[in-house]
């Protein structure tokens, strides 16, 4: 279902404390069920709220909010996330996102190239429809008497077991969203599209050496990788490309089509296959 959400217009109809809340129009798919969810963080919260949305009416989302957002008992969320690390292991993942230095204050969190590596904990059920969302801080790690180096393994290995990475063709993600057969019989195999299942903060999928791999092999030799969103990069042969033209089309599209929160970065990768870097 295609959502057309004013953010601005719903901020509007939230008490004052909800006004610089970060929020995000996002699809999500959760045992099996795709859906429509609705990211939500208050400044200086550590504890985000993922709440299911099913109608265009700002009204009740408004409502589905105020009602959602503080069910999450934070003292229960504080004991849960204090409490053994074996409990939590599972609970973890991991995100690529932009380095926004002020955002990344006080959270646990890791370069890659200039982007960053932030692991969390989602709180499956903790919100009616939805999931709580709960950023690791290094105050978290001392509780849990375990090692930084640790929380990374265990997040990276949990984010490849529950949602491994995809490789699509663009063919194939136009044939996913019901394009007409005029487009299709327009649209290229290339350039391939790296996400997740969920498509939920999928661009964390170019870390891995085997999805590297594939795409070089598909894109016959070295590729560019284009950031698309936070959930999302594409890949493209370097030799069908030139670099400036990908400079300008992610530029652009990160200006038209990508909301804000979702915002990875406007830098234009280089892979062989085996690493990747910024490209020159």
């Amino acid at each position: 279902m295609n959502m057309n959400i004013n953010i601005q217009n719903l901020k509007d109809l939230l008490p004052e404390e909800f006004k610089e809340a970060e929020i995000t129009i996002r699809d999500v798919v959760k045992y099996g069920e795709a859906y429509k969810g609705l990211e939500i963080r208050l400044p200086g919260d550590p504890v985000g709220a993922l709440i299911k949305i099913d109608t265009e009416e700002l009204s009740e989302i408004a409502e589905s909010i105020k009602e959602n957002y503080f069910s999450l008992d934070r003292n229960e969320v504080k004991i849960l996330t204090a409490g053994n690390y074996e409990m939590i292991r599972g609970m973890l993942t991991v995100r690529l996102i932009a380095s926004d230095l002020q955002y990344l204050k006080g959270k646990t969190w890791r370069s890659f190239l200039d982007l960053a590596l932030q692991p969390f904990i989602m709180l499956n059920a903790a919100i009616p429809g939805g999931q709580g969302i709960v950023a690791v801080t290094p105050q978290l790690i001392e509780q849990w008497g375990i090692t930084e180096d640790a929380v990374f393994e265990d997040a990276i290995a949990s984010l490849l077991e529950y949602t491994p990475p995809t490789i699509r063709t663009m063919k194939e993600v136009m044939i996913s969203m019901g394009a007409p057969k005029q487009i299709l019989e327009m649209t290229a195999e290339l350039p391939l599209v790296v996400s997740n299942g969920p498509q939920f903060y999928g661009a964390t999928s170019i870390m891995y050496p085997q999805v590297l791999a594939e795409c070089h092999e598909r894109c016959g030799g070295d590729f560019w990788i284009l950031p698309s969103s936070v959930h999302e990069c594409l890949c493209t042969p370097t030799n069908e490309l030139e670099l400036w033209e990908a400079r300008e089309m992610v530029h652009n599209i990160n200006r038209q089509d990508v909301a804000p929160n979702d915002f990875l970065s406007d830098t234009i990768y280089w892979s062989d296959g085996k690493e990747v870097r910024m490209a020159d």
